[in-house]
């Protein structure tokens, strides 16, 4: 009997449990669903001529769609190779030149890129469903020995190289991952990296073998580590893995983040201390190590938070926590240079065998000859990792550091000569070394030392320039050290550890272009820069991804940003605006519509042109401002009840409120008729507006209603007991499961049972009425963002005071009926739904739109509701209430 694939063990759960909830994204998504969608691009692929083992190449956005489009290509027989859309288009086509692609699956625009040189681009978006019948009839692929995927790593010969897995080798490791995490049907697992990592593969098929669900999420949420914590809690996910440099800034800026039930640390080192760290969060907590070449995860180390350090029993050092013992499916032993195992305590080379193993790397027979390997002493064929390590007398494995150049950052392994070839290619340069360093402020990133052929100020922001577009983030150099000669080491080779010298004494020469004098604001900057980075001499024209920065460091110095100028900003702002010059622009920017809010009755412009009277919208998402987001036509007014760092309206009630940005409004668009919207809290305050402005005799043109909370009615209770929160906040359901999970943890370590309820006690404390009131009337901490005192005082994971005066005022407000026009957009035909049905008159059209609340201003549900908007504001006013019409 043929052994199975993975689509079959997804197919198996799919007929188990059909409407069980199998993905999450902007919807939510079952397992009936997604298995009838795989199975319409399996039949489509079969139709195309697509056979067994023939790559695939999927290359689309974080959604259920890509999911199925890999579950798909298996079910069809090939082997898909997952191609990041973040990736530089060079690098994309050399994969797929590498991989023999000539089928490419895409969604909606993406992939259109990629059609030339005969690749072939199939948006699945049009593949149309598959009748039950016709899929009844379909017969997926076998599993066994042949190929599941085909994932690229950094390349040694100077190009990306593509590594073959089979199916036997993805079951085992699915299977093993199960028993090790005893991963049940209860748990939800949060997938956040790149499909071109291979630690993709544990987080979207695991769940999925095992009738879990999955909750699928952009890599940026890393970047974010206050909202990736409000990810966890909201949608009561179980299991979390991410590297030791995410887990650090996490932990370090939301020090209370949700109770999981497993925690994993994974794609590094980790220290001992960070490992215990993270233990104090999770019920299990296990340090995962494995090479792509061994699909995924090979050996791994539960970390036991009664222990003072989970390094063990290393007879060497306690530098890093140990990677553990072989997973089920796996032999792990160390070697000798002749492929001898030694004893105990004897460094060596780590080698993997056992299933797990790769078929190889791809039309690669020389590099796969040296790599993969069969020992004569027991005839298993083995992966050489090239990882130096140690075996205590436990039989527990030490990972201690590379027997050659390769380099790991975050988690991402990089070959230097790949780096040294991009960076060879860019003009100007004549020679080139690359490595890692290390900052003052222990950030690790790579540096190529250059030789130029000539000198030219303007040389780093060239080069970085030119590798934009050749190589993937976290593989360009962020320092760039410029040498007349390349340091070389006695045998003749490059020293790369007198590089890594160079990098700690010199600084990537400025890119000049102006001799003006800094503004106060870039002054600031500057030195946050220059603190966060561990250099001087940064200038205004200084790129931060060309200085020394990474995505990590941008986390830790935005958020100093914030702090030093008491402003919100997104780390991807950094992105947009890399440069002194700009981001302080972007920063000034911030500060002058902060007191706008303030000064200007809380209303303030977000798009001044259009056509027709202007939408006052309330609590909208700033990201509207930007040029070409907001496509209704019309004029765009952000309303709001608080400014940052400036305090909230002081009001009791609804009425008061409406009242007083009634008085904006009016200094903007002195009569009617109005356009009113809201979002979320800002819907109930819409409604009030619209009611109040037409006490004051104006028209209404339009309400629109965007995933409103919930109204009471004017005979509901004003302070009846509910769960009124800005995302929606964890249910019963979630606080009940984190409780009983809490009372394992600790019941498993007793010594800690101390020291949580304390500072259980301390996070119950911030978060009762009394101190949310205290601090509200009395010590008026009313600006978005926390001072010194709030942080004492008040939970730190969400905005205090907006969360008080929100649900104060929303419980005291009883909703009137309104019958003017009005478009409604809901998540669902649920209690809110139905509540504010009954509450609109006959001219309401009221929408669905499939996202969660936080999501409703990201694709694909913002392009949904976005034209169902414009297409109302357009349309003769001939209402279609077909009220149970997707949007």
């Amino acid at each position: 009997m043929t052994a199975p694939s993975v689509f079959q063990l997804f197919a198996e759960q799919a007929a188990a449990c059909p409407d069980a909830i199998a993905i999450v994204d902007s919807s939510a998504v079952t397992y009936g669903e997604l298995a009838a969608r795989s199975l319409s691009i399996a039949m489509e692929l079969t139709a195309r001529g697509i056979v067994a083992e023939q790559p695939v190449g999927v290359h689309m956005p974080r959604s259920w769609h890509m999911v199925a489009a890999m579950l798909g290509v298996m079910a069809a027989g090939g082997a898909y190779v997952p191609l990041d859309p973040d990736e530089p288009p060079e690098r994309t086509r050399q994969m797929l030149r590498g991989a023999g692609c000539v089928l490419v699956l895409s969604h909606g625009d993406h992939g259109s890129h990629l059609r030339a040189g005969g690749v072939d681009v199939v948006d699945v978006g049009s593949i149309g469903a598959t009748a039950s019948a016709d899929s009844s009839r379909f017969t997926s692929a076998p599993g066994g020995d042949r190929l599941a995927y085909v994932i690229f790593t950094s390349g040694s010969t100077g190009s990306p190289k593509g590594v073959e897995i089979e199916h036997r080798s993805v079951v085992n490791l699915l299977h093993a991952a199960r028993d090790l995490l005893n991963f049940t049907a209860a748990d939800r697992y949060l997938a956040v990296s790149t499909v071109g990592f291979d630690i993709s593969v544990a987080e979207l098929f695991l769940p999925l073998v095992t009738g879990a669900s999955l909750l699928l999420r952009d890599r940026g949420l890393l970047l974010e580590p206050a909202r990736l914590a409000s990810e966890i809690a909201q949608h009561d996910v179980t299991v979390f893995q991410t590297g030791p440099s995410v887990w650090s800034i996490l932990l370090s800026e939301v020090p209370d983040i949700p109770r999981l039930r497993v925690a994993i640390t994974t794609g590094e080192a980790v220290t001992p201390e960070l490992a215990m760290r993270i233990a104090e969060h999770a019920d299990h907590t296990w340090n995962l190590y494995g090479p792509t070449e061994a699909t995924v995860w090979a050996t791994g180390h539960r970390v036991d938070p009664r222990r003072s350090t989970s390094a063990g029993s290393s007879p060497t050092s306690s530098a890093s926590a140990p990677i553990g013992r072989a997973l089920e499916g796996v032999r792990a032993i160390v070697v000798d240079q002749h492929g001898d195992q030694v004893s105990e305590g004897v460094e060596g080379e780590l080698w993997l065998g056992g299933v797990a193993v790769a078929r190889g790397y791809r039309a690669n027979e020389a590099l796969n000859a040296e790599r993969f390997v069969t020992r004569h002493h027991d005839a298993v064929r083995y992966y050489r990792t090239g990882d130096v390590a140690v075996c205590d007398a436990e039989g527990v494995v030490h990972y201690l550091g590379r027997n050659d150049d390769q380099i790991k950052i975050h988690g991402v392994r990089i070959e230097p000569l790949e780096v040294e070839t991009a960076v060879l290619a860019a003009p100007g340069v004549s020679r080139v070394g690359a490595t890692w360093f290390e900052s003052r402020s222990g950030t690790r990133s790579v540096v190529a030392a250059i030789v130029l052929t000539r000198d030219f100020d303007d040389a780093a922001r060239q080069i970085y320039d030119h590798l934009v577009d050749r190589l993937p983030g976290a593989m360009i150099p962020s320092r760039f050290v410029f040498v007349d000669e390349l340091p070389l080491s006695s045998s003749g080779k490059v020293d790369r550890n007198a590089i890594r010298a160079l990098a700690g004494e010199q600084l990537s020469p400025a890119v000049h272009g102006s001799t003006r004098r800094a503004t106060p604001t870039e002054v600031t900057l500057i030195e946050i820069w220059q603190r966060t980075l561990g250099i001087q001499g940064v200038a205004v024209h200084d790129h931060f991804f060309s200085v020394g920065g990474d995505s990590l460091a941008a986390v830790t110095m935005m958020l100093d940003v914030e702090e030093a100028f008491q402003v919100v900003l997104s780390v991807r702002v950094l992105f947009e605006s890399p440069t002194i010059e700009k981001l302080a622009a972007r920063v000034d920017q911030t500060r002058v519509r902060g007191g706008a809010l303030a000064n200007s009755s809380f209303v303030f412009p977000l798009v001044e042109t259009g056509a027709g009277p202007p939408m006052f919208f309330g609590e909208v998402d700033l990201k509207l401002a930007k040029i070409g987001v907001w496509s209704a036509g019309c004029p765009l007014y952000s309303i709001s009840h608080w400014a940052q760092g400036n305090g909230f309206a002081q009001v009791d009630t609804m009425e008061e409120l409406a009242t007083l940005q009634i008085a904006g409004i009016r200094q903007i668009q002195p009569a009617g008729p109005y356009r009113i919207a809201g979002y979320s809290f800002g819907g109930l305050v819409a409604l009030a507006v619209a009611h109040e402005l037409r006490r004051q005799g104006d028209e209404i043109a339009l309400l629109f209603l965007l995933d409103p909370m919930e109204p009471n009615s004017p005979h509901s209770v004003p302070e009846r007991s509910r769960g009124i929160g800005v995302g929606g906040g964890a249910g019963a359901g979630f606080r009940n499961a984190r409780g009983v999970r809490t009372v394992r943890a600790l019941a498993a370590n007793p010594k800690g049972a101390g020291r949580y309820l304390q500072s259980g006690l301390r996070t119950i404390g911030r978060r009762s009425t009394t101190w949310q009131w205290l601090n509200y009337r009395l010590v008026h901490l009313h600006g978005r963002r926390p001072n010194p005192v709030s942080l004492k005082l008040l939970p730190k994971d969400r905005w205090p005071a907006f969360w008080y005066a929100s649900q104060r005022l929303a419980r005291g407000f009883a909703a009137e009926p309104f019958d003017g026009p009005t478009l409604a957009i809901f998540l669902d035909h649920g209690e809110r739904y139905a509540s504010w049905k009954a509450l609109l008159g006959p001219n309401a059209t009221l929408r669905t739109v499939e996202s969660s609340h936080l999501g409703v201003f990201s694709e694909p549900a913002f392009g949904q509701w976005s034209e169902e908007l414009r297409a109302f504001l357009t349309a003769p006013r001939i209402a279609d209430h077909d009220e149970t019409r997707k949007a």
